[in-house]
């Protein structure tokens, strides 16, 4: 490896960026999907605003992370905008399906 790929993170700040998205990007939405449904709150609009902002929130850091903290690939190569779109268009389709199964199964299972 190059010592033009830094493959370790300057500062705290960037930690917590790279954290929320690389470990939070999946989980978080599926955590807040089962709590909503274990809670009865698939229909409340507070409830569904929280999970869209959690799943757009984790885009916008992704972002931040490749612009400000200069965010890197699985494979250790410095990350691109092109990398972003991909990864924004996953989230998002994996949000919306995590958001709209989870309203399937609150209307089939009644919950």
């Amino acid at each position: 490896m190059s010592d033009d790929t830094q493959t370790h993170i300057t500062s705290i700040s960037g930690l917590f960026v790279r954290m929320y998205w690389s470990f939070g990007g999946i989980a978080l939405p599926l955590l807040i999907a089962a709590a909503m449904i274990a809670n009865k709150l698939v229909s409340s609009l507070t409830a569904n605003l929280v999970y869209h902002f959690v799943v757009l929130s984790i885009i916008l850091v992704r972002y931040i992370d490749i612009r400000v903290y200069k965010g890197l690939t699985s494979e250790l190569e410095p990350a691109t905008m092109a990398h972003w779109k991909k990864y924004s268009i996953i989230i998002l389709l994996y949000g919306f399906g995590l958001w709209a199964a989870m309203h399937i199964i609150s209307r089939f299972f009644n919950v």
